[in-house]
């Protein structure tokens, strides 16, 4: 029996990994022998330590989408290794700027051929800042027109009239998949089990998406935080997320930015020591981005 994928996507800070940790415990997956591949456009695989501890193996690729040919022997390693194993399910924790595209071509090479099958596509849909990135940021509605179920997620966030308005939008882009929603990504279970794939046409992604990086900082030296917040200020219009842990000389903190948003909560243990976190951006260059956040940790 073919092995079902299901792949979850949705954009920067929609709430893919807090979505994920509420699909382990839902029927159609917990019981499930599974296989965790975690997928981030950043090198520090900062979700992959977010994710719920469990008896599942677990696979992080972290140089670029999935759905791009630059991660296929990585992406097709990870598969073949679950093939030969006795596991039951996997499911797929996409990158937030992932131009989704079928996995089916992955599937088919002969030496997988027969031995997993396309589940579903999930799109996660934040409900407070879709409609502000969707217009200009090309995977924010790639991922919506491939999904096979959208899950709108913080609906606690906004009002009745928002949400059937945000329905309305997305049924522009897809009008097949069925629309759940949630609230820090738990969703009716239900749901998962009358899924159908849709195939769609559609070639594999040749490089990253135009104009957006990531850079990986680490440092162990203690940033100033003020002079963090002045930077955060600065690049408003160019930071699209971050994620990770940051040791302010005051106290350490997980630090999470989400479109205009930003998060402080205790710090993630399970991360490198010091200052560890990814800072994804638009329309700036790799060193400059590094060079920039370099400078909060200096005296």
């Amino acid at each position: 029996m073919a092995i079902p994928i299901w792949t979850l996507t949705g954009y920067l800070g929609a709430g893919k990994t807090t979505t994920l940790n509420k699909m382990l415990e839902t029927p159609a997956i917990k019981d499930k022998k599974l296989a965790l591949i975690i997928n981030e456009f950043g090198k520090l695989g900062v979700d992959g330590s977010l994710v719920k501890p469990g008896d599942y193996a677990k696979y992080e690729i972290n140089k670029g989408s999935i759905f791009c040919i630059c991660t296929k022997t990585d992406f097709i390693k990870a598969l073949t290794e679950i093939s030969q194993s006795s596991i039951e399910a996997v499911v797929v924790e996409a990158t937030g700027i992932a131009e989704t595209r079928d996995i089916q071509g992955f599937i088919q090479e002969p030496y997988l051929k027969g031995q997993f099958e396309i589940k579903a596509n999930i799109c996660i849909v934040d409900a407070v800042n879709f409609t502000k990135t969707a217009p200009f940021l090309k995977p924010v509605t790639g991922q919506l027109a491939w999904a096979d179920l959208v899950v709108i997620n913080k609906v606690d966030l906004i009002n009745g009239e928002e949400l059937e308005r945000l329905k309305e939008i997305i049924a522009g882009y897809n009008k097949e998949a069925p629309v759940v929603t949630a609230s820090y990504g738990e969703f009716e279970p239900s749901a998962l089990d009358n899924i159908k794939h849709i195939v769609r046409g559609g070639d594999m992604a040749t490089e990253p998406p135009a104009d957006i990086i990531a850079v990986a900082v680490k440092n162990s030296a203690r940033a100033d935080r003020q002079k963090f917040m002045s930077l955060i200020d600065q690049l408003s219009e160019n930071i699209l997320r971050l994620k990770g842990n940051i040791e302010f000389t005051d106290k350490s903190s997980y630090v999470e930015i989400v479109g205009k948003d930003l998060f402080e909560r205790p710090r993630q243990e399970n991360l490198s020591q010091g200052s560890a976190f990814t800072v994804i951006a638009w329309k700036l260059d790799k060193e400059t981005l590094t060079d920039r956040f370099g400078e909060i940790f200096k005296d």
